[in-house]
């Protein structure tokens, strides 16, 4: 399947979760909060693209169950984009910046965020289709102990791959993307006080309707695709998945 590597945007993800204290509302309302304030800051009017801000909803659980796949744990998603790495990196030294991530603490966002720069791999995009218009469903695919990480992706790409070739996802899938992490910057994400990242790869794909979402969690080929491939990269352990309203923000005209 042919695929687009994309090069030109330097992508950061902040995967957030949800302290014990916080509900899952409460804990969106403040990382929203915060990430207001992050948009008004110099250097990020000067050098930000865009920051998705993703959230969870419940549409899909109940499918996912059905999958055998479990409900994933509250948390609020980042996804931040620039042109350039050299324009990240002025933003990742702002003292501005780092003030607001140590205060942001106080509800659990520095220890509580998995951050990382990734390579951005993108299997569809269907021209026309917009992704604000879109549903979302997200996964975080966690790697499995037993692989290391090129063995992983190597599993995953045929895992996307074999999914994508399905029928019912060829008919309602309009965009198709896997991160996979990078060493970019991790010393600069350190710095600001973020643990190491938890070993994952970033899938997003879109559909036209909530409608095709759901025929798709419920089709007779993915109960069967799900049963063959969830054990392969045990999908059902450490994984996050679920479906998503994503806010986009740009920083700049």
């Amino acid at each position: 399947m042919a695929a687009s590597y994309r090069k030109d945007r330097a992508v950061c993800f902040g995967l957030c979760a949800a302290p014990p204290n916080l509900s899952k509302d409460a804990f969106q309302v403040k990382v929203k909060a915060m990430v207001d304030v992050i948009l008004a800051l110099p250097v990020v009017q000067k050098n930000g693209l865009t920051i998705d801000i993703i959230f969870q909803n419940e549409l899909l659980d109940e499918r996912l169950e059905a999958l055998g796949l479990p409900i994933a744990p509250p948390s609020v998603w980042l996804k931040g984009e620039c042109e350039t790495g050299a324009q990240y990196e002025e933003l990742l030294e702002d003292q501005d910046l780092a003030k607001l991530i140590r205060e942001a603490e106080e509800f659990g966002f520095r220890t509580g965020t998995s951050a990382f720069f990734a390579d951005v791999v993108t299997k569809v995009d269907i021209a026309g289709a917009t992704s604000q218009n879109c549903t979302h469903v997200v996964a975080a695919v966690k790697v499995p102990a037993h692989l290391s990480s090129t063995e992983f992706q190597q599993k995953l790409e045929n895992i996307v791959d074999k999914f994508l070739a399905l029928p019912i996802t060829q008919q309602k899938i309009v965009k198709f993307s896997t991160y996979v992490p990078n060493e970019n910057m991790n010393t600069h994400l350190r710095a600001l006080g973020f643990p190491e990242p938890e070993p994952v790869a970033v899938v997003m794909y879109d559909v036209e309707t909530q409608e095709s979402m759901i025929e798709i969690a419920t089709h007779p080929s993915i109960k069967t695709f799900a049963a063959e491939t969830i054990p392969e990269l045990s999908i059902d352990t450490g994984s996050s998945i679920f479906s998503a309203d994503v806010v986009t923000t740009p920083t700049r005209s």
